[in-house]
C-alpha cells in the first residue's frame, strides 16, 4: 500500500510541475507558435521531394500499363517520357490486358459500382468499370480492376491526354519501336492544299428530255411533273489525281451537292404532295357527283317500279269495271259508267305517260353513271400516278437526306484517327473511327494456324515529304506463355506470398510473334488498302491479334481488344 501512494504521489508532484511550468507561461505573457517556415527552408524541402516532370509530347502519346511490375510508362512514339508506380487490379478483380483507349475523363468522379468511392483524375478505358484515376498504392495489386495512379501524376496525366489516347495493358514491360514495312499502311500523297475540285453542274438537255419522255409515259403534264434533281454529283478523282488535297476538295464538294440535292428533293417532294392533294381532291369530287347519280338512278328506279305497279292496279280496276258494266240497265247507270271508263282510260293514260318519261330518264342517268366511271376511273389513274411519283419523291428526299447526314457524319470523324483491327480468329479486318464503325472485311493471313500474338502499331506523324508515316510497334501480348513459380523479394505487407514470373517461350518451327513477322503474314486487298489510304493519319492505330474484337467494343468507343 506504501508503494501505491508513492507511485500515485510522485505521479500528482509531476503534473503538478508541468501545471507550474504552463502558468509561468501563461504569467510571463509567453505564446506558443506554430514553427515558421522561411523561403528558403520551403525550397529546400521541396527539392528534398521528388516530383515527376513530363516533358511535352511531340505526336500522339501512348500508355503503357505493365501489370507485371506495377508501372505505368508514357511514351511520345519511341521516347519515354514518364513513368509512375501503379497498383492495378487485385487477385479477383485482375486488370485485363488488351488494347484500349481513352473514352471517358472526369477530373471529379465517384464510382458508381463501390460505394461512390472517389476517382479523381478519372480516365476510362471500358465502360464496364476499368480506368485510371488517383488511388491508394500500396506497391502492389489492390484495386477492383482499375489502374491507381500516384496523384500528382495523374493530375499532370489528365491534362496531357485526350479522347482516343492509346492505352496498352501487358503483364510484362513492352516497348515501342520505330519500324518501316511495306505492309503497313501507307496515306495518300498530300498534293496540292490550293486545288480546288470541279464544281456541281446542272444536267444536261439530254437528261432533261429523257425525264420529259418520262413524264409523258406515265401521263403527267410538264408543269405538274415531279422532276428529279437537276444536280450532277462531282467525280472522285482517280489514279495519279487521288491525294490528300483533291479528295479533301472533293468532299467540300460531295457536301455542296447532297445540300443542293436534299434541297431540290425536299421542293420535289412538296410539288409532288400538293400534285396529289389536288388529285384526290378531284377523285372526291368525282365520286361524289357518282354517288350522288347513283342515288338519283336508285329513286329513278323505285319511281318506275311504283308506276308499273300502279299501272297493273289500273288495268285490274278497268278489267272489274269492264264485268261490272256488262250489268247496266238503266240510261244513268250507263252514263255513269261511261264517264267512269274515260277517267280510269284517262289515268292510265297519264301513268303510260309518267313510266315512259321516267324509264327514259333512267336511261339517261345510266349513261351519265357509265361516264361518271370513266371519269372517276380516270381520276383515280391520275391520281395513282401521282401517288407513285409522290411517293418517289419522298424515297429520293429522305435518300438524300440520309446521304447528306452520312457525309456529314463522315466528315465531322474525317479529321479523328482510325483504329484498324486485324483479326486471326476471324480472318477479317475492322476499321472505326471516331468511335463509329467504318467498314469490315475478309483478309488472309499466311501460316493462319500459327499464333500470331498481339501486336500493336502506332501511327506517329507524316514523314518529312508527308508521303508518308511514320510507325512505332510493341508487342503487347504472345501466346505460348509458360508459367514457372519463382519467389521474389519479401513484401512487407505480403510476407508469405511468392510472386509468379510468366516466361515466353517460342514454339519450334512456328514463326516469332513479332510486329515485323505479323506484318509478313497478313495479305490485303488492293482495294482494301486504298480505302485504309484515305483514312490514315498521325494518331491512328492498327492492331493484329489473335483475338476476335472484344465485347467491350461498342457505342462510344474504338476497337477494343482483350488478351487476357
Amino acid at each position: 500500500m506504501k508503494s501505491v501512494f508513492r507511485s500515485i504521489k510522485s505521479r500528482s508532484s509531476r503534473i503538478s510541475g508541468i501545471f507550474t511550468v504552463a502558468c509561468a507561461f501563461l504569467l510571463t505573457g509567453a505564446v506558443i507558435l506554430p514553427m515558421v517556415t522561411t523561403p528558403v527552408e520551403a525550397k529546400k524541402r521541396a527539392s528534398k521531394k521528388t516530383k515527376t516532370v513530363i516533358a511535352k509530347p511531340e505526336g500522339p502519346l501512348t500508355i503503357v500499363i505493365s501489370l507485371g511490375p506495377q508501372r505505368l510508362n508514357l511514351y511520345d512514339g519511341d521516347k519515354k517520357l514518364s513513368s509512375a508506380p501503379i497498383s492495378s487490379g487485385a487477385r479477383g478483380h485482375r486488370t485485363p490486358t488488351g488494347l484500349y483507349s481513352i473514352l471517358q475523363k472526369r477530373r471529379r468522379h465517384f464510382s458508381n459500382l463501390y460505394n461512390s468511392a472517389p476517382m479523381p483524375n478519372m480516365q476510362r478505358i471500358t465502360w464496364s468499370g476499368i480506368a485510371l484515376h488517383a488511388g491508394h498504392l500500396p506497391g502492389y495489386p489492390a484495386s477492383h480492376g482499375c489502374i491507381r495512379l500516384p496523384y500528382g501524376f495523374s493530375k499532370r496525366l489528365f491534362r496531357m491526354t485526350s479522347l482516343g489516347t492509346r492505352v496498352v495493358v501487358a503483364k510484362g514491360t513492352p516497348i515501342p519501336r520505330a519500324i518501316s514495312h511495306p505492309n503497313l499502311i501507307k496515306p495518300l500523297p498530300a498534293g496540292d492544299p490550293t486545288l480546288v475540285h470541279k464544281p456541281v453542274q446542272a444536267s444536261t438537255s439530254s437528261q432533261d428530255d429523257a425525264m420529259n419522255a418520262a413524264n409523258m409515259i406515265l401521263g403527267v403534264s410538264q408543269a405538274h411533273a415531279a422532276t428529279p434533281p437537276l444536280l450532277e454529283a462531282p467525280e472522285k478523282p482517280t489514279g495519279s489525281e487521288l491525294t490528300r488535297a483533291s479528295l479533301a476538295a472533293y468532299r467540300q464538294q460531295e457536301l455542296i451537292y447532297l445540300t443542293q440535292n436534299v434541297d431540290l428533293t425536299r421542293d420535289e417532294r412538296k410539288r409532288a404532295a400538293d400534285d396529289l392533294k389536288a388529285a384526290n381532291l378531284e377523285v372526291r369530287e368525282a365520286l361524289k357527283r357518282l354517288s350522288n347519280a347513283k342515288a338519283e338512278a336508285k329513286k329513278l328506279s323505285k319511281t318506275i317500279s311504283k308506276a308499273i305497279r300502279e299501272g297493273y292496279s289500273l288495268a285490274r280496276k278497268m278489267q272489274v269495271f269492264a264485268q261490272h258494266s256488262l250489268n247496266l240497265e238503266t240510261p244513268l247507270d250507263v252514263a255513269k259508267a261511261q264517264q267512269r271508263e274515260l277517267d280510269l282510260e284517262n289515268e292510265i293514260m297519264i301513268q303510260d305517260s309518267e313510266l315512259e318519261m321516267a324509264r327514259k330518264e333512267a336511261a339517261d342517268l345510266s349513261k351519265l353513271i357509265a361516264k361518271l366511271e370513266e371519269t372517276l376511273k380516270a381520276k383515280q389513274d391520275q391520281r395513282n400516278t401521282k401517288l407513285r411519283l409522290s411517293t418517289a419523291a419522298s424515297k429520293r428526299h429522305s435518300e438524300s437526306l440520309k446521304a447528306l447526314n452520312n457525309a456529314k457524319r463522315a466528315q465531322k470523324r474525317r479529321d479523328k484517327p482510325i483504329t484498324v483491327l486485324v483479326s486471326r480468329k476471324t480472318m477479317k479486318i475492322y476499321v472505326r473511327q471516331g468511335f463509329d464503325p467504318v467498314f469490315s472485311a475478309p483478309i488472309e493471313i499466311d501460316n493462319p494456324e500459327a499464333p500470331i500474338g498481339t501486336q500493336f502499331y502506332s501511327a506517329y506523324s507524316y514523314t518529312d515529304d508527308e508521303n508518308d508515316i511514320v510507325w512505332h510497334a510493341l508487342t503487347a501480348d504472345r501466346n505460348g506463355l509458360k508459367t514457372t513459380k519463382q519467389s521474389r523479394k519479401k513484401n512487407k505487407n505480403r510476407r508469405n506470398k511468392k510472386r509468379v514470373q510468366e516466361e515466353f517461350v517460342e514454339t519450334p518451327g512456328l514463326p516469332a510473334q513479332t510486329p515485323k513477322n505479323a506484318l509478313d503474314r497478313i495479305k490485303l486487298s488492293q482495294d482494301i488498302r486504298m480505302r485504309l489510304a484515305e483514312l490514315i493519319k498521325p494518331g491512328s492505330a492498327l492492331f493484329i491479334s489473335d483475338e476476335g474484337v472484344s465485347y467491350e467494343t461498342g457505342k462510344y468507343t474504338e476497337i477494343i481488344v482483350r488478351t487476357r
